[in-house]
């Protein structure tokens, strides 16, 4: 069964889920970067979203850094709940890719507007081409609703091993002409990027409700949603994906004084070595981290 490997959802940048905490708003206008904003569309989930909307020719984009939020498994499927505007003719949706987001990268996956047509691109680890900017389907969507995009592949040669889905029907399909490396490399794909971040597209005219990475291939009609299983189904869908609130990167120092004497552990890349005597000099029921230690006291 597939596993969340990041999720994030509108009321904050800081994702619900991940490896990796970082991220960064990102415009090519610094006085116009994306906002959490509330509004009232059809279908959104809560009351906030991540306006990526661009102003004039203002590109703007998240990135969220660090290739663990992303699955090592060959096998991997992406969620995009976004309101878009119809009117914009050209616009990125999302990109994983390598440290820099706007050039084509190895490992990358991408999916923009072209018109009415949904566009997806796909690369192998040593970035030859698998897909090169298919159109997957044709989709015209209304503004200020909020849809489902689901995109998932197997990583193989499977016959249609990837497919996108919108509010849970299969626009389209395609199958790769080679494999995936399995498991993969995350350190070859090290962004999760929303919005005007694509190969062939600067801009973005959407607002984020939620983006979910899975380490597998999901079904977008039978999800863990926060209120029991249903399908990835747009506008009608309201609750989110079913994710914890975890953070891979935070981590805590248990302070030397609280290891063994001689008990080596590594804590952010320096050795440490604990300083804590022995069980037979503490006193008998005594406590340690919150669990009573039998100890023996004995006389030097």
């Amino acid at each position: 069964m597939a596993s969340v490997t990041f999720a994030v959802r509108g009321n904050s940048f800081a994702p619900l889920y991940s490896q990796v905490a970082n991220y960064a708003p990102f415009a090519t206008d610094q006085n116009l970067l994306p906002t959490i904003a509330s509004g009232s569309q059809a279908g959104l989930i809560g009351s906030n979203y991540i306006d990526l909307f661009q102003n004039s020719y203002n590109s703007r984009s998240v990135i969220w850094s660090g290739g663990a939020n992303i699955s090592t498994n060959a096998a991997i499927s992406i969620l995009v709940r976004a309101s878009f505007n119809e009117n914009a003719s050209l616009q990125g949706v999302f990109l994983l890719g390598g440290p820099y987001a706007v050039e084509l990268c190895p490992a990358m996956i991408y999916m923009f507007f072209s018109g009415s047509s949904l566009n997806i691109g796909m690369n192998d680890e040593c970035g030859n081409n698998l897909i090169a900017n298919d159109g997957i389907g044709s989709f015209s969507p209304t503004t200020g609703v909020f849809y489902d995009i689901v995109f998932t592949t197997t990583g193989d040669t499977t016959t249609n091993g990837v497919n996108v889905y919108v509010n849970n029907s299969l626009l389209g399909s395609a199958t790769l002409p080679s494999s995936l490396q399995n498991p993969r490399n995350v350190n070859l794909i090290t962004n999760v990027v929303a919005g005007g971040a694509t190969f062939d597209v600067a801009g973005s005219s959407m607002f984020l409700n939620e983006m979910v990475i899975w380490n597998g291939v999901i079904n977008p009609g039978s999800v863990a949603l926060t209120t029991g299983t249903g399908a990835l189904s747009g506008a009608s869908r309201t609750a989110f994906v079913q994710a914890a609130a975890f953070n891979g990167g935070s981590y805590s120092d248990p302070g030397i004084t609280n290891v063994l004497n001689g008990v080596n552990y590594t804590f952010a890349g320096v050795s440490e070595t604990g300083t804590l005597g022995a069980i037979t000099n503490v006193l008998t029921n005594a406590t340690l981290v919150g669990q009573t230690l039998n100890g023996i006291l004995v006389e030097n």
